[in-house]
């Protein structure tokens, strides 16, 4: 699943390094959570719709829409893609 946090409590693993950062969170078959990621810069960072999808090598790839510059998990400025594996 993807979505999007603001927040810095919760069931989320890790910290939030901007505003509003993309959510990854991998779940099993019932329900319950196996892992999750945040991912962004210190500005807005938001998933596309469908913004996730599985990769051959078992991986992910998650995109979306970014205000953040050169920060956090971005390596370019008003962009994030990140591959996760």
């Amino acid at each position: 699943m993807v979505g999007f946090s603001s927040s810095h409590k919760g069931t989320k693993t890790a910290t939030l390094p901007g505003g509003m950062d993309i959510w990854l969170v991998e779940i099993d078959s019932t329900g319950k959570k196996i892992w999750d990621k945040t991912i962004g810069g210190t500005g807005h960072d938001l998933p596309s719709e469908g913004g996730v999808k599985s990769t051959l090598d078992g991986g992910y790839i998650v995109y979306g829409d970014s205000n953040s510059g050169i920060s956090g998990d971005q390596t370019e400025s008003c962009r994030v893609i990140k591959i996760i594996g």
